[in-house]
């Protein structure tokens, strides 16, 4: 491709991704101080970088990776700013305090959310990002593949190590309690 993107052209990119731009910023990042100043970041990527843009993947697959990799470097940061351990004990011992909640009621409260993705910001970012892509933003194989450049066996693999060490974490937070 490698032409230079129109303010108008760019408006349409904004107006069709920046909701799901930010979505997936908010779930990697947390909160939504940071999923605004991600979105903004991401969108300045799209403008300035777009000329390199060689049209060998799709263009949602190409803003998904600057999304991604704009994330996942904030959430390194993030990680050794902030601990959010204290916080997180405190949510999983009231969930699990609660007797009246039936695991699904428990899965879809905020609190629930909030802890899951916590965990997961706690991971390799490698990790993170595929269990968000899979999970959260509904991508299937191939698209993660596209947007991360590594192949769809890769995927496969890092996936299944992803769910287990946030299994792992999951349990060893729950047994601070115990």
């Amino acid at each position: 491709m490698s032409e230079k993107l129109t303010e108008s052209d760019f408006l349409k990119i904004y107006e069709k991704y920046k909701d799901r731009i930010y979505n997936q910023a908010y779930r990697i990042l947390g909160n939504k101080e940071d999923a605004e100043e991600a979105t903004q970041d991401i969108f300045l990527r799209i403008y300035k970088f777009y000329e390199g843009f060689r049209g060998e993947a799709k263009l949602s697959s190409w803003i998904y990776r600057i999304s991604v990799n704009v994330c996942i470097s904030r959430a390194i940061s993030k990680r050794k700013d902030i601990d959010y351990l204290e916080e997180t004990e405190k949510i999983i011992h009231k969930n699990i305090s609660e007797k009246t909640k039936n695991p699904e009621e428990l899965f879809q409260s905020k609190e629930f959310r909030n802890i899951i993705l916590n965990l997961i910001s706690k991971l390799q970012p490698k990790y993170g990002s595929i269990l968000t892509l899979y999970y959260f933003e509904e991508m299937s194989y191939r698209e993660i593949s596209e947007i991360l450049k590594i192949s769809e066996g890769t995927i496969a693999t890092h996936l299944f190590r992803a769910k287990t060490l946030l299994k792992d974490l999951f349990i060893k937070e729950i047994n601070l309690f115990g």
